[in-house]
């Protein structure tokens, strides 16, 4: 009842029915399509925008130095690779020198006479003057934590941590996080055919097909690859116009890496003004990149279904109460770390893109509609894209049906973020649906095309066991080795013949009754990425070792591939970004951890020589030339925005009155006692367009509540700083229980908070 009530008052806004041919011949519709946001070839700008979407699950610190959190710290420099100098030669269109010092930008560092480049160990860590002190407020630096390190041409000796001390120097106002991240993808980008990344040109043709836009310079295909816009005008027949433009993610303003204004041909910024202000649209239709969305990546804290319900972890609740709820088993479970969430990561740092286009498009114009679409992974389509996609693996390796089969379904993986707030994100309960609806669909195959043993499973790539970003990730213990999550290495573990060893350091052996096959698919890349590229393949096939990361030594998975050296395009994948492994013992060798101080331990090769299993890691769907794959994936795409223009609701909206509530959060309203009175104390983590606070008081917890002050109580007037409040409500009995609540009025409305409760007492040394 709820949709239908929201879908009346949605098309009654608009003045008639989409179901109407006569009204919907009449509307321009946009159809703006965001993708991701990565580069083809090396620029380091989209990582500061991706990173953004990030901010909430971060530690504090670990932003240091960007527009994020503030501050400046360090500026790290590299004295170039090979790698480094070879992708920074073809994005400056000149040649660099490999030792040549270089900044993220691949522009040279002239000043290394003044600043040299030295290791961050040199630093005092504590004290007033200390790099915590300074930079980082207690986090380990993370570009210490990865091994992050360079070589000097001038001796050859290896620099951890490499960064000049530089107050102007490159890189200054940019998180050292960011700057390692960025340097970190030059060696990613040099592991790539030309040095260029699949991403961006995948995910274009598959919106766009031939009519890609020309700002991008691809030359058309031959054969037109099938496209969610061709498919998408198929299923209009009644003469409405459509619109089309293209943003990213990483890049919603137009600003550079910096924050400074700087106009981007294809950010969400441009694209809605020339929708809006340029080709006059009617109205708008969103749709995101992938097969799920979350809260911290799209949806943001104040995000309803088309029912009306929150969208969160937990069912019919926003992200943002969600947070706020200590009860409900995510996010922060007491009120000080609720305090501390809030107060370090307020609301209105959060940089969702979903939200941040809609307030874009009613900037530009306050009465234009704008619909998002659902992403399409919920359409049956989509699982019929990954059932298609096995059986082409199974052609293509001419796989027999009486053969062992495993079928992994991969998916991400998420953090639990700064404070356990990223546990209220939607990603988990939309990819574990999505898994639930793909693995439902390849069982179904598979009960009728095969005739052998097969199974199916779902798995997570990061943050299912311990890696080098976060070594407390699902962490094994003696009970469970496996830790609480089954991780796609962990899955191809126990599926092959023969010996591998665990997290724990123990070698074990499988035997030789295993699967002949393990067949892995990510279900939630729709394009080749770092994810698949890189992660997808550190994550699931090498043996685990003991490495140092964080300070400590760990068995973690090999990152490389088994001849020793990162994944290379040319070398460890075909045209289709598949990757094969037969299990065979000859490769991935490591050694055991010591079961007896009389016996070292023996180091042994990943798999069975007499009886191999064979891995196969697919490619994405869009690594899919034109065929059932790819087809079917476009009609999921295009099906979601189909249903978006008749249904102005279907993907959900953002809840504004909801997020003014957020915006004017109120953190830790305490109650303390005192002799014949109470003390109240609270903080607001934004006031915008704050008027005010009313206190009210009653003496059972369910009240009736009377407001205490005759006036409101002065709000600072402003809307970011964090700011402390208290209200002394004397002349009371003592050994009686008082119950209070606060209310933060706003803009026309209000919200309150409480109530919470405090007994006046004799209290010795508690000041006023």
């Amino acid at each position: 009842m709820k949709k239908v009530i929201l879908l009346m008052i949605a098309t009654g806004f608009w003045g008639c029915s989409f179901f109407a041919d006569d009204c919907a011949a009449s509307q321009k519709i946009g159809v703006l399509i965001m993708g991701s946001g990565m580069n083809e070839t090396y620029r380091p700008d989209w990582i500061m925008g991706y990173v953004a979407h990030f901010f909430p699950i971060y530690t504090p610190g670990l932003l240091a130095g960007g527009e994020l959190e503030g501050g400046s710290c360090l500026s790290l420099i590299h004295y170039a690779s090979p790698e480094e100098a070879a992708v920074c030669s073809q994005v400056r269109g000149t040649q660099i020198p490999q030792g040549t010092a270089i900044d993220i930008f691949c522009n040279d560092y002239q000043n290394t006479g003044r600043y040299p480049v030295h290791s961050i160990f040199r630093h005092l860590f504590f004290g007033k003057e200390g790099f915590f002190a300074d930079c980082y407020a207690g986090l380990l630096p993370y570009f210490i934590e990865a091994g992050h390190s360079t070589i000097d041409p001038e001796n050859g000796k290896k620099i951890i941590g490499p960064h000049v001390d530089d107050p102007d120097g490159p890189g200054i106002g940019i998180a050292d996080f960011e700057e390692l991240y960025a340097f970190t993808y030059m060696q990613y980008h040099y592991t790539l055919a030309d040095f260029r990344d699949p991403s961006r040109r995948q995910y274009l043709r598959f919106m766009y097909g031939n009519d890609v836009p020309p700002l991008y310079g691809y030359a058309p295909d031959s054969i037109e690859l099938s496209n969610v816009k061709a498919e998408v005008e198929k299923g209009l027949d009644n003469g409405t116009s459509l619109v089309f433009r293209t943003c990213w993610e990483s890049y919603l303003y137009n600003h550079d890496a910096y924050g400074r204004p700087e106009l981007l041909p294809d950010s969400s910024e441009t694209a809605l003004h020339e929708l809006i202000a340029d080709e006059k649209v009617d109205r708008i239709v969103v749709i995101g990149n992938g097969a799920h969305y979350s809260n911290i990546t799209n949806f943001g804290y104040c995000w309803r279904d088309s029912d009306g319900n929150g969208l969160s972890r937990v069912d019919n609740v926003t992200y943002c109460d969600c947070i706020n709820n200590m009860s409900d088993g995510y996010g922060p479970a007491t009120q000080k770390d609720l305090t501390a969430l809030l107060k370090n990561k307020p609301w209105r740092k959060f940089n969702s893109p979903y939200a941040v286009m809609y307030h874009l498009a009613k900037a530009l114009n306050s009465a234009m509609p704008v619909t998002f679409a659902r992403p399409f992974g919920d359409y049956p389509a989509f699982n019929d894209a990954v059932v298609e996609l096995l059986k082409h693996t199974v052609s293509k390796y001419g796989i027999g049906s009486t053969k062992k089969l495993k079928v992994i379904l991969a998916l991400h993986g998420y953090s639990s973020g700064y404070m356990n707030g990223a546990q209220c994100d939607a990603y988990f309960t939309s990819a574990r649906k999505l898994a639930e609806r793909a693995v439902a669909g390849v069982n179904q195959y598979l009960a009728g095309a095969w005739t052998g043993e097969y199974e199916v499973a779902q798995s997570a790539n990061e943050f299912a066991e311990p890696f080098d970003e976060d070594v407390t990730s699902d962490k094994p213990t003696q009970e469970k080795p496996m830790g609480d999550i089954m991780s796609t290495g962990e899955q191809i573990d126990i599926a092959i013949n023969g010996m591998y060893i665990n997290e724990l350091g123990q070698a074990i052996d499988n035997g030789n009754g295993n699967f002949d096959y393990v067949i892995v698919i990510p279900i939630l890349w729709d394009a080749e990425n770092v994810d698949t590229i890189k992660s997808f393949r550190e994550y699931s096939l090498g043996n685990h070792a003991l490495q140092k990361a964080q300070g400590s030594k760990i068995w973690m998975r090999q990152t490389y591939s088994e001849d020793g050296d990162p994944y290379r395009s040319e070398a460890d994948f075909d045209e289709e970004f598949f990757t094969v492994k037969a299990m065979d013992a000859s490769g991935w060798e490591s050694t055991p951890a010591r079961t007896s101080l009389f016996r070292r331990p023996v180091p042994l090769k990943k798999g069975s020589a007499q009886n191999p299993t064979t891995v196969i890691l697919t490619g994405t769907v869009l690594s899919q030339g034109n065929g059932p794959v790819r087809s079917y994936v476009v009609q999921a795409a295009a099906a979601g925005i189909l249903e978006a223009i008749a249904e102005p609701a279907s993907g959900g909206y953002l809840d504004e009155a909801c997020e003014m509530k957020a915006l004017n959060a109120v953190a830790g309203f305490s109650a303390e006692p005192r002799n014949g009175a109470v003390k109240l104390i609270w903080m607001t983590v934004g006031e915008v367009g704050s008027t005010g606070f009313n206190i009210y008081r009653a003496e059972q917890a369910g009240g009736p509540f009377i407001k205490l002050n005759e006036e409101p109580i002065a709000s600072s007037g402003t809307s970011s700083a964090n700011v402390q409040y208290d209200y002394l409500d004397a002349h009371l009995k003592n050994r009686i229980t008082y119950y209070y609540r606060l209310e933060h009025a706003f803009s026309g409305t209000s919200a309150f908070w409480g109530p919470i409760s405090a007994t006046p007492r004799v209290v010795w040394h508690a000041g006023k």
